[in-house]
């Protein structure tokens, strides 16, 4: 199948010194920096400045995500030293009463009663 059967408007369009540098960057060898398509995948060589770019991106994005999960660890705690504060005080309170109501029983034992 050639393109002419696909795609007829584009044929009308094409001239023959078209038809030749297709053939001729077809039959061209592949140039150095050009892999072949059909070998084994060459890996991306990176140099110092896409290094340094990255290394510098990471650790920021990295003592970003550090600071985020810091501001949000304190700020859940300072609610819960709060209401454990609360809850202190009201222990705290309940224990003073009861001391004193211990003692109020105490000094009724104590004195005797006159009748």
């Amino acid at each position: 199948m050639s393109s002419e059967e696909h795609f007829p408007e584009d044929a009308a369009n094409q001239s023959p010194a078209d038809d030749e540098r297709l053939e001729e960057t077809a039959q061209a060898e592949p140039t150095a920096d050009v892999p072949d398509p059909n070998g084994p995948p060459v890996p991306v060589q990176s140099g110092p400045v896409m290094s340094l770019t990255t290394t510098v991106m990471s650790i920021a994005v990295a003592g970003g995500v550090v600071l985020m999960l810091i501001s949000a660890s304190t700020s859940s705690t300072m609610g819960a030293t709060k209401s454990s504060q609360l809850e202190w005080q009201q222990r705290q309170a309940e224990i003073e009463q009861a001391a004193e109501e211990l003692e109020s029983y105490k000094r009724e034992a104590d004195t005797p009663d006159i009748e």
